[in-house]
Formats: C-alpha cells, structure tokens, sequence
C-alpha cells in the first residue's frame, strides 16, 4: 500500500500534466467517470457523438493530445487506430494519422530526458 502512494506521488507531475492536456483539448470526458472530475454521465457522451461534426472534433483533439502527450500515447493511439471493432470509424481515420504523420522527436531532448530519469548517461 505505501509503496503504491510512493509511485503515485512520484508520478504526481505526470498525471498533472496528462489531466491538463486531456482537459485543453476538451477531453475531460474521458476522466469524468473518476473521482472528483464527475461531471455528466456516460450517456451525456454518447448523446454528444451523434451530434453532426462533435464526433469529428473529438477525434481530431483525441489525435492532437496524444500527440502533445508523447511517444507512448502516440503508440496507444497507433494500435487503437488498428482496431475498428472498439472505435467508430471517425477516430480511427484520424487515429490512423499517428501511423506515418508525426514528426521525429529531436534527439537530444530525448537523451535528455532518458539519462533524467536514469540518472546516469546514456
């Protein structure tokens, strides 16, 4: 148990930063079911999706916050763009631009980071 609270505390300012980027692209949604960000019910979302362009939108800010989000969200999105039996077919077109789209992470941010967590050089 305390070990967990430990992980989670030091991962603190990742889940930060995850929640900020979910909720500036408007996908705040995707949490509401948890704890204190409840704000709708799970229906309000389905009601929203057959809404002319909402479905399109959505999907575009899903693709934008992976990308901002990083390289292993990037991939999350890559296999859920492979997976037309769990998404409609709006987000897995614009889940399919993840595949050849994305620009190269610069190098040196990536070193950067890798040996920060390390805390050794590569």
């Amino acid at each position: 148990m305390i070990v967990g609270m430990v992980v989670h505390r030091r991962h603190a300012a990742r889940y930060r930063e995850i929640m900020r980027i979910l909720f500036s692209h408007g996908l705040g949604s995707l949490v509401a079911p948890f704890g204190r960000f409840r704000r709708g019910s799970m229906s309000d979302l389905d009601s929203d999706l057959n809404t002319p362009g909402v479905a399109e939108v959505r999907a575009r800010h899903l693709r934008l916050a992976l990308e901002e989000l990083g390289p292993a969200f990037i991939k999350l999105g890559q296999i859920l763009s492979t997976r037309v039996d769990l998404l409609p077919p709006v987000y897995i077109e614009e889940l399919e631009r993840l595949q050849d789209q994305i620009p190269p992470d610069d190098f040196a941010m990536v070193r950067q980071r890798v040996e920060a967590e390390l805390r050794a050089p590569i």
